[in-house]
């Protein structure tokens, strides 16, 4: 039936218009920290620290996360930037699926981190 090949293309349409605006995100991620998308992918050491990294950062960080492009970091150094709780939630979530199997070491020191962070934080790596 024509209708579902319609509705397949425009699941399909609506999922790449996702890619393009992760992407874009991403992308200005990489401006942000000076790094490339390539460095990004293949490092096992990323360093993030004062980079004023804040909550829409870490909501893109977070779905890069969630990916798992970045499944073989094992340091992720994010202190001395603009983090808050909703900013280590977003972060706690992809963690807490197991993104990061080969995390050794998160720095996040320096933030605005209150307990709603610490808590949804604990949660994840329990």
């Amino acid at each position: 039936c024509s209708c579902r090949i319609v509705h397949a293309s425009t699941h399909m349409q609506r999922e790449l218009s996702k890619l393009r605006e992760l992407h874009a995100a991403a992308c200005a991620l990489c401006v942000k920290t000076r790094c490339s998308c390539a460095e990004m992918y293949f490092s096992r050491d990323i360093d993030f620290c004062c980079c004023r990294i804040d909550v829409a950062d870490c909501t893109v960080l977070a779905q890069i996360i969630a990916s798992r492009a970045l499944a073989h970091l094992g340091w992720l150094r994010l202190a001395e930037n603009q983090i808050s709780d909703t900013g280590l939630t977003s972060l706690s979530e992809a963690l807490g699926k197991g993104a990061l199997p080969n995390l050794v070491e998160l720095q996040i020191w320096g933030n605005q981190i209150g307990d709603d962070g610490l808590t949804a934080f604990a949660k994840a790596i329990a």
